[in-house]
């Protein structure tokens, strides 16, 4: 199974003085689209194959496809922020790591 999470756009500002630019989401939505394209291609022939969209917070939407997918085993890519920055900004695979309730592959 391969998945892509597109994040919500979310205002900085409530409404209505801000608002998530559409074009900006469709666009998201696109190249996750290619994503999924350009990985499902790269597969040898004969390997099944099922591609998943989510939107949401790249974390928790991962965990909870693990969640309903049946999956036994979990493998997530880490842009190697290192533990500063991941306080910080967050960290996906760390997220996944803490709550996914099968085992969990880091590549980096």
């Amino acid at each position: 199974m391969l998945t892509v999470v597109v994040p919500d756009a979310r205002p900085v500002l409530a409404e209505p003085y801000a608002s998530p630019l559409p074009s900006r989401l469709e666009e998201l939505e696109r190249e996750g689209a290619e994503i999924l394209e350009q990985a499902a291609a790269s597969l040898p022939d004969g390997v099944a194959l099922e591609a998943v969209a989510r939107k949401g917070p790249p974390g928790p939407a991962i965990v909870e496809q693990i969640e309903e997918g049946g999956h036994d085993l979990v493998v997530v890519g880490s842009r190697g922020f290192g533990a500063i920055k991941s306080l910080v900004l967050g960290s996906v695979s760390r997220h996944v790591l803490e709550h996914s309730p099968v085992s969990v592959l880091i590549v980096r």
